[in-house]
């Protein structure tokens, strides 16, 4: 080969690895967040790059991903999760711990509403402090509540019920 033809091979070369480079760089994908642990359900991922899809799985090698576009959010059970972007990206970890809470208001002078706080369905269980027998129970769905009567020897177990 003469020079010239070398000359015009090699600048081809540089342009090429310069475009692919270029490429590279504007499809890669920086998670953000979540990451870490956390006990609201409703998940909104952030990252840095172009990317327009998140890639979600309970399975760090994403054998059966669920996929949302960018600006959704995802309502998801407690778990451990994976999750990255479309094109290219780094892998990211979150936990989303499960949370028992439930809240207590006066209505009268016995009566009490007593509703699901938690991120989990949960169990409710009225207990006699005399003897912590068990004088009733009842499963509460997320933000779910009931109406009571409750004597002040009483004392309440939650747990989850899922």
């Amino acid at each position: 080969m003469n020079k010239a033809v070398l000359k015009q091979l090699k600048k081809q070369l540089i342009l090429t690895l310069i475009v692919l480079t270029l490429l590279v760089v504007l499809n890669f994908n920086i998670p953000l967040s979540p990451s870490g642990a956390t006990t609201n359900r409703t998940i909104l991922f952030e990252w840095i790059g172009l990317a327009n899809r998140v890639l979600i799985d309970d399975n760090p090698s994403f054998s059966s991903p669920i996929m949302i576009s960018g600006k959704e959010t995802a309502s998801l059970p407690p778990g451990e999760y994976y999750w990255r972007t479309t094109g290219f990206s780094a892998k990211k970890r979150f936990i989303l711990d499960s949370e028992v809470a439930i809240s207590l208001k006066k209505l009268s002078n016995h009566s009490y509403n007593i509703e699901n706080k938690g991120n989990v369905n949960a169990l409710l269980e009225t207990l006699r402090n005399k003897d912590w027998g068990i004088t009733g129970a009842a499963a509460l769905n997320l933000g779910e509540g009931l109406n009571s009567t409750i004597t002040e020897q009483s004392t309440f177990l939650a747990s989850q019920n899922e």
